[in-house]
């Protein structure tokens, strides 16, 4: 359940955009339709909203997963999970402390931006080899 800042700020969201007020379903869940084309589910919970929405839903490459995981641990682009009756979905969490309008606004847009240009993301690594690795450097590491 939503506390009454994030509600407010949600509420504020919509009015800024011109949307009807938002309704949230049983599991403060609530769906929206953004340029006929791209859908999003806000989730508010009590620390956070999550931004959710699919990439698609056909199963991704190897590659294209690991470069979406890659990117979500070192450029801090959205987390990516794939479910057989969901699909290829990406989100974000955004913390409470961080939030204000101005950075949800922000963080919205991107999402949305994101969320588009990796249905259609190439993998830019094609490299499969592991590199090898001189152990030699690890001998003064102690558990």
């Amino acid at each position: 359940m939503a506390n009454g800042f994030i509600t407010s700020l949600l509420t504020d969201f919509a009015s800024r955009c011109q949307l009807e007020p938002l309704v949230f379903d049983e599991d403060d869940c609530c769906h929206l339709l953004v340029e006929q084309n791209t859908a999003i589910t806000i989730r508010a919970q009590e620390d956070r909203v999550t931004l959710i929405g699919l990439i698609s839903g056909d199963e991704p490459s190897a590659d294209i997963l690991h470069q979406h995981m890659k990117g979500a641990l070192t450029q801090g682009s959205p987390a990516v999970c794939w479910e057989e009756e969901t699909g290829y979905i990406g989100f974000i969490h955004l913390p409470q402390q961080l939030l204000t309008a101005s950075f949800f606004d922000e963080s919205f847009a991107n999402f949305i931006e994101w969320l588009k240009s990796a249905n259609t993301q190439e993998v830019t690594n094609k490299t499969t080899e592991v590199p090898e690795t001189n152990t030699t450097h690890f001998s003064t590491l102690r558990v």
